[in-house]
């Protein structure tokens, strides 16, 4: 079982490292079990040692979905369970069966047998815990934990989630408290100056949040906490100051998502060239990324460069078929600058790809009606009708319009070419 922090403003790690796991207890688990079922009806007449070899060896063919199957897996388990009550082996497995089945209260009434046999398992007062944290019972979740540590060696994990519970109970004052054990216990665990920094952000005590993250840059020389002060600063509005550390992270680490952080700052303070350069930068490292080619489009329309522009809506267009914006904005990019002949060349390009597309049809009538092919524009607006009525009453108005024009346009010709 594993139990993440909520991510917010502050804990959204790029790489997802603030995590609590229940390492100890899986290797148990997988060096008993493996993963699996096997069928008991099988194993009658074996000694327990070969029943449990030949359980590792063929629990493997059991998929995690198959609900089924695990019910029968954790029949099979309560029946051999009755022949061995004295072997542990057996509610480990029903944990792990439990587990799967997401059945947390069967998870808990497992464990509390298994700790009036044998209080020391410190992993399954991780697991009652984190149960309990899930189900909202912090005072519950608390008390087991503490329990849990007076079995503990190792107790880091466990002032980690004592805090976490005492911060979501709302006594800002005890979770501080054990998260600053836990970093005193190991100062390298970004995860105690992450959590304490996020509750000065409640108790919005902007001074110390700020002291605890360079304390944890400095004790744990790890540069996550660059991004961390970064995203600090953004906070505050103090965007000079974020760039700085945004930077200073991205000289250590290639994270898209502090790039994307750090070019939206250049652009709101109209550093346009230096956004460019950003999404340039991680386009020539994943050259099929939509997000950084629809950005690095925008920005280069921001910069009116009309050949970045082309060529940027040029990629999207093939990068995304089925997200038909895409390729208007092409179309759209066309017409502004009066190329209509492109235009079309865009719009039908798309259209031979999806003819079902039927929407596209009508921006097609558009393209065709602004080159004054107006009987190819009707035809186009014929295949809308049904299915976009009301898109088809407006072109239908507008096409109207512009043969009355043509119409008139006509008669002058004719008058003036008529003698008088």
């Amino acid at each position: 079982m594993k139990f993440f922090f909520k991510k917010d403003a502050l804990t959204s790690i790029p790489h997802g490292r603030v995590c609590y796991n229940v390492e100890v207890f899986r290797k148990i688990i997988f060096l008993l079990l493996t993963v699996n079922f096997f069928a008991f009806s099988q194993t009658k007449g074996m000694s327990l040692e070969t029943l449990k070899s030949k359980i590792r060896d063929q629990i493997h063919d059991l998929k995690d979905e198959d609900q089924d199957g695990w019910k029968t897996l954790l029949h099979d388990i309560e029946e051999n369970e009755s022949v061995y009550p004295d072997e542990i082996f057996f509610p480990y497995w029903k944990i792990y069966v439990y587990e799967h089945l997401q059945d947390d209260e069967g998870t808990l009434k497992t464990i509390d047998a298994v700790l009036k046999k044998d209080e020391s398992f410190k992993e399954l007062y991780e697991i009652k815990g984190d149960i309990l944290f899930k189900q909202k019972k912090y005072p519950e979740a608390i008390e087991v934990y503490l329990k849990g540590l007076e079995h503990s060696k190792d107790p880091s994990d466990f002032f980690l989630r004592v805090g976490k519970a005492y911060e979501f109970s709302g006594d800002f004052t005890k979770a501080i408290d054990y998260y600053t054990r836990q970093s005193f216990m190991n100062p390298k665990d970004i995860r105690a100056y992450v959590q304490i920094a996020k509750v000065y952000i409640l108790l919005d005590d902007s001074k110390r949040e700020l002291e605890i993250l360079k304390k944890g840059l400095d004790k744990s020389k790890d540069s996550v906490f660059l991004y961390y002060i970064g995203n600090y600063y953004e906070r505050l509005g103090e965007a000079d100051k974020a760039i700085e550390s945004y930077r200073q992270y991205l000289d250590k680490v290639f994270d898209k998502g502090t790039v994307l952080r750090l070019a939206s700052l250049y652009r709101m303070l109209g550093k346009l060239k230096e956004a460019k350069d950003l999404y340039v930068s991680v386009l020539q490292r994943s050259p099929e990324d939509f997000i950084f080619e629809s950005q690095l489009s925008h920005v280069c329309m921001d910069l009116r460069d009309d050949v970045c522009t082309e060529e940027s809506l040029r990629k999207l267009s093939n990068m995304r078929e089925s997200v038909s914006q895409n390729s208007l904005d092409l179309v759209i990019f066309y017409q502004s600058r009066n190329e209509r002949q492109k235009a079309l060349e865009a719009i039908s390009s798309r259209i031979k790809k999806y003819p079902d597309q039927l929407r596209l049809y009508g921006y097609r009538g558009d393209v065709y009606a602004s080159m004054g092919e107006l009987e190819r524009a009707s035809s186009d607006y014929e295949k809308i009708k049904e299915a976009f009525p009301e898109e088809y009453e407006k072109a239908s108005e507008r096409l109207g319009d512009l043969l009355e024009k043509r119409k008139s346009e006509e008669n002058n010709i004719k008058m003036k070419a008529t003698p008088p």
